[in-house]
């Protein structure tokens, strides 16, 4: 039994108490003073105490389903207050009682019970799918596969994804930084090492820029130099990223040329302080020429996993 159906079978068992009260009411009459039970008023007392002991429960129930991104339970969860025994009648008590449960019956409020414990359910899946990701561990394919998940499912549950980033005391750097290595790493397969370089596209956290450039200047693999042209495109304002772009409509591969060559019509309406004199001038023959790869040693010095 799911959360909601729980809350209102609870709702339903504080109406039949609330009837029984109602009940005793009616039929006061007809009980015996004489016999060992609690007159009736006492007994409806007691029955109204219990009422209000079982809705306390449901409201905390329906508490708990409240969001966990936000500060307070929705409006239509939070009661009247309900006034001290002491200082109304029977009947004004019972009436607030019926207040509150009519308002937990509401249908906006069921509504927003099930909205709010289903986003409980997704604040959870996106803590275990982060623990996934950064754990050392964990396999290399369920990591990529857990950060993969997260970003696809980033735009459409955001915020939970932010409250268990949070809650987890982590940057958003601590998730995707383990995908980059995975990008860098000379031991790993290069279609890998592609695949995980492809889940960083769409990304442009200032911490990606220089790994991006050494990837792009150093790798041996075109295929990853190729999709480096496409993730530092998130990068474009930044004139070293421009003249890297420019530099790789020069590459040996035709695949990583034609990429660079496409995207530099982009950067023309992106930026203006970079020229293709200025940005020719930092070209060597060497980058002109024959493209070889590092280096392990070289590799590893300018940010490359070995």
């Amino acid at each position: 039994m799911n959360r909601v159906t729980t809350a209102i079978c609870l709702s339903i068992s504080i109406v039949a108490v609330g009837l029984a009260s109602l009940a005793l009411i009616q039929n006061g009459s007809e009980d015996s003073l004489g016999q060992s039970e609690p007159p009736e008023f006492e007994r409806v007392e007691l029955l109204v105490e219990a009422l209000g002991e079982r809705l306390d429960e449901l409201e905390a129930k329906a508490a708990t389903l409240s969001s966990p991104t936000a500060l307070r339970p929705p409006t239509a969860l939070r009661p009247p207050t309900t006034p001290d025994a002491e200082g109304v009648g029977l009947d004004g008590q019972l009436g607030v009682l019926t207040e509150r449960i009519k308002l937990l019956e509401d249908a906006e409020t069921i509504a927003a019970l099930a909205e709010s414990g289903s986003a409980q359910k997704r604040v959870k899946w996106a803590q275990e799918t982060i623990a996934t990701a950064i754990d050392e561990e964990a396999s290399d394919t369920d990591r990529l596969n857990a950060f993969r998940e997260l970003k696809q499912s980033f735009k459409t549950h955001h915020n939970e994804i932010q409250t268990a980033r949070e809650e987890s005391e982590l940057e958003e750097s601590d998730i995707f930084l383990p995908v980059l290595e995975m990008a860098q790493n000379l031991d790993l397969d290069p279609e890998f090492r592609l695949e995980a370089l492809a889940e960083l596209h769409r990304m442009g956290n200032p911490e990606l820029r220089q790994p991006l450039l050494d990837l792009l200047a150093f790798d041996e693999s075109p295929q990853l130099r190729q999709q480096s042209v496409r993730n530092l495109m998130y990068h474009a304002r930044d004139e070293d990223v421009q003249n890297a772009i420019l530099q790789a409509s020069r590459d040996e591969d035709p695949e990583v040329r034609a990429t660079a060559q496409r995207r530099l019509g982009r950067l023309n309406g992106i930026a203006k302080r970079v020229t293709p004199e200025s940005a020719a001038a930092q070209l060597t023959e060497a980058d002109v020429g024959a493209r070889r790869g590092p280096s392990d040693r070289q590799y590893r010095q300018r940010g490359g996993v070995k």
